[in-house]
Formats: structure tokens, sequence, C-alpha cells
């Protein structure tokens, strides 16, 4: 089922009631800000801004944002990518007027205090310093930095601590009122609620409808190739590996997603079966897609004992060869098919996935799009065919980022 698309002034609006009968509605305001939004100098401004608005707003206090929303049996949160800044709450559809008030008022109407700035800047710095305890993300944190270098896209989601310290609450202030407007804002309901019913709570809040979108980034993203070695004081080696990929609209990323599953996205494929199953030797091994509106990445992320790391490498490559030389079988193409169908289709079954999965092609797209379209066009692939995306992927020079224990 397609998605109502209504405009009100500026404001994009997203409605979907195929899923309504369950009494359940989720909600998202999104602004089309991230971190590629940023320049250097205020790197990690969106991700502070998500934080701080739930710091307080024009009508609710910082506990009232919380209580209030889960005292009627909402769930609230938010996040920040490179390219969006999302709010969101999943709740009980009688409480839609009331979970869209508090959804509005902290999106449209945050205090911003100087206070409050403070307070969460410490927050935010604890965080940063925080992520070399996880270090598959901090790998990927890096390896994207150096395979973006020299485009916004490299810059880290949540800001340095040099940059986090370096900019105030009025630059943030400023970059809020110049970004966060309704031409760069999107609003995605699936759910028993209408556009009408959210038109009347942006009405009632006194939202600016009208505002226009700040220019869009247009600057080429070009992906480099890279091959870095980092220490830290980790007991096993991580290992990424990264090749160029589409963009989220093009569509070849149909075929990569069948191309990222066979290779290291199931518990039965080539890298997890070859690399893990029949030789154990390591704990854990997948590959991701990562498509941006302007650029996109294919990995392969693993981590191992120091001893096992020239094996699982030697393994890897022959794998990406051969998948770029012969492509995948029959059988695989078929096991590829079925899991997309699955993936997309059980996502569909709440209404969180088709609030997020509306705002997704929304985003990429600027239109609405039909499920069943999207359907249709996984069970059109052909064999030949993603066996030619294959071939033109997977035969680029690939980069890699490791980080290797910290010598004793």
């Amino acid at each position: 089922m397609k998605p109502i698309l209504t405009y009100h002034g500026e404001l994009p609006i997203l409605t979907d009631s195929s899923i309504g009968s369950n009494g359940l509605v989720s909600l998202s305001v999104t602004f089309k800000n991230g971190s590629m939004s940023e320049t250097p100098a205020v790197n990690g401004v969106s991700h502070f801004i998500e934080h701080l608005v739930f710091r307080g707003s024009r009508k609710y206090t910082q506990e009232e944002i919380s209580k209030e929303s889960e005292r009627l049996g909402g769930y609230m949160n938010a996040y920040t990518t490179k390219e969006q800044t999302t709010f969101y709450i999943n709740g009980f559809s009688g409480n839609f007027d009331k979970f869209m008030d508090i959804l509005l008022d902290i999106a449209f109407f945050p205090k911003l205090s100087e206070a409050d700035f403070k307070h969460e800047q410490k927050v935010i710095l604890t965080e940063i310093a925080s992520l070399k305890d996880s270090p598959e993300e901090y790998l990927d944190e890096e390896a994207e930095g150096y395979f973006f270098e020299g485009h916004p896209m490299a810059m880290p989601i949540s800001g340095t601590e040099q940059s986090v310290k370096g900019f105030g609450v009025e630059s943030l202030r400023t970059f809020y009122n110049e970004k966060y407007t309704a031409g760069n804002c999107i609003i995605s309901v699936a759910g028993s609620a209408t556009a009408d019913d959210v038109v009347k709570a942006l009405d009632n809040i006194g939202a600016d409808v009208y505002s226009k979108a700040t220019a869009p980034f247009d600057k080429e993203c070009v992906s480099k190739r890279f091959d870095k070695t980092l220490s830290l004081g980790v007991e096993q080696v991580y290992a990424q590996y990264m090749l160029p990929a589409c963009t989220a609209s093009n569509d070849e990323r149909f075929e990569l997603s069948a191309l990222n599953m066979i290779l290291g996205g199931l518990m039965s494929s080539r890298l997890f079966q070859e690399v893990r199953e029949k030789r154990g030797l390591c704990y854990n091994i997948e590959t991701d897609m990562s498509l941006y509106a302007m650029c996109g990445a294919l990995s392969v992320f693993f981590s191992c004992d120091r001893e096992n790391l020239g094996a699982v490498e030697e393994i890897t490559m022959n794998e990406i060869k051969r998948m770029a030389k012969h492509g995948i079988t029959k059988a695989e193409f078929e096991l590829a098919v079925n899991q997309m169908l699955y993936g997309f289709c059980s996502g569909l079954e709440t209404s969180s996935g088709r609030m997020f999965s509306n705002l997704r092609q929304f985003f990429f797209h600027g239109k609405t799009v039909d499920s069943d379209n999207i359907t249709k066009r996984i069970k059109s692939m052909t064999l030949s065919g993603v066996n030619s995306i294959a071939e033109k992927y997977y035969s680029a020079e690939e980069s890699r980022c490791l980080i290797l224990p910290s010598e004793s």
C-alpha cells in the first residue's frame, strides 16, 4: 500500500493507515541535517541538538518530556546519522494528540539554554571518550573517516572532543535556526492517524510551516583507497575492509543487497561458513552496506586472534575476488531473494516499521513508494543481473583498516 503524501506549507507529511487496526501509532519528526551538513568547526552539533531538545522545550520540562510520554504508554527516542536527525514516539493511537504535541514542541521549540548546553556537553564528551571501549564502533568510524576523507561524510556523527569543546551555545542556536526548518523537515506517521490530525497539531502548536529549506550540500563525494593500522588496548585484532558502492537511490541497491547477504550477511553466507563454521578462525565475520544520498560503501568486518589474521584476510580476499569473477550460484540467488522479501515484508508488520520505511523512501527518493512495487522489484531480479553487478562493484580495489592490540 502506498502512503499518502500531504504538504502543509513547506512541510511534507506522510501518513499510512494500512496498519491502524492494532490500536498503535508511530510518529516521527525528521530534519534533513546530520554531520554531513556541518563544518569542521561545529562537527557534532546535529547530534548535540538531538540531546539538547530533551532538556526542555517551550511547554515541557526535561522531566515532563520523558514522564508524560511514558505515562501514556509511549516509547520515545531519537537518533542522528550523517544525513538526518529524527525524533519519534511509538504508542497507543488514542494518545496521538498528546504524543504529537510533545514531539512537535521539542522539535520546533526547544529551550537550548546555556545551562543545559554545559550539562549536555559533559555527557557528549563522555560518550565520545567511551567510543574506544567499543572497538567495532570505533573501527567503523575511523574507517569511514579515511574512506570519505576530504568530504563532510568523513566527519564523525558525534563530533570530536576538540570540536564539541570548540563551539558554544550561540553557534548551536545559529545552526538550529538555519537548518531545523519546515523545508528541511519530514513528518511520518503510521497507524490510526490522518494528515488532518497532523495539520491540526502543527497549527495548534504554532509551528512555522512555511520556512524554506536550506541549500543542499552538493560537493561530490568520491571515496579514497586507504590502508591504515591503529593500536588500541584490545585483546584481538579488529579489521574492516571497504569497497565503493552505489547511492541509496540507485536501483542497483537491490542486486547489491543480494550479493551482500551471500558474501557475509547471513549465517549461511560464504564468509561466515568458511571462516567460522568450517575453520573456527574467529567468532564473528559479517558484511554490511552503508548507502547514503551521495555515496555508498560495502564493508567486511571481523575480529580474530592475531595469529589468525593472515588466514582470515586470505579467505576474505579470495571470496571477494570469486564474487567479482563468478558471482553467485542459482541456489544462492534463490536464498537471497527470499531473505530480501522476508526482511522487507516483515518490517512492514508494525507501525514503527512502516513509519521508518516510508520515511526512508521519501528521504532518498523525494516521493512516496508503494511497498508492492518494492516487492515486485525484488522478484524481478535475475541471476545474470546480480552477477553483472557483482563484477562491477567487487572488482574494485579494497581499502583496509586494522586495530591491533597495543604492544606490551
